[in-house]
């Protein structure tokens, strides 16, 4: 007989492995409210992320979450209202971006030397755009730029001439 099993003893009840971790829903719903990452939230209860990930796939521990993170957001969007009825400008641009899907606009419009309108005009999502925008694009550039191209368009007519061809540069 190989292994024998003595009398009067009990089996161990004791599992391998450590011990099961202890998170509470309530606590994280909580949590969950301030839109934490799940490597917050592993730190907070001293688990690691990926028992946050198994914990959030159960069902009891995915609603809290969803909860938590859903509060969180209105609360958020609660204080967004606030100062947009407060009369903060840089909200009621932001929101309206956001929620309405508006965009800067940019346009500038510049006389050349021949006086044909030069129109460059961009749609851009935000504020930083629009002032990067016209750095790059300066009216003494583009009209220098402008000035190459007719100079480029002059310089084919004539090549084109010269071998007996007719072109058209647009």
């Amino acid at each position: 007989m190989s292994g024998s099993i003595k009398k009067g003893r009990k089996p161990s009840k004791r599992s391998a492995g450590r011990p099961k971790a202890e998170i509470s829903l309530k606590q994280l719903e909580r949590l969950c409210e301030l839109q934490p990452t799940h490597e917050e939230l592993a730190t907070y209860f001293q688990v690691s992320a990926r028992t946050i990930e198994r914990f959030l796939q159960t069902p009891e521990g995915k609603q809290a979450a969803e909860w938590g993170y859903g509060r969180g957001r209105i609360s958020l969007r609660r204080q967004q209202f606030k100062l947009l009825r407060e009369g903060s400008n840089t909200m009621a641009i932001w929101l309206g971006k956001q929620i309405l899907g508006q965009r800067d606009k940019v346009e500038q419009t510049l006389r050349t030397p021949p006086g044909d309108p030069l129109r460059i005009e961009a749609e851009v999502s935000d504020r930083r755009q629009a002032i990067l925008l016209n750095q790059l694009f300066a009216p003494e550039e583009i009209a220098a730029a402008h000035q190459k191209m007719l100079e480029r368009e002059r310089v084919a007519q004539a090549a084109a001439m010269d071998h007996g061809q007719t072109t058209q540069v647009h």
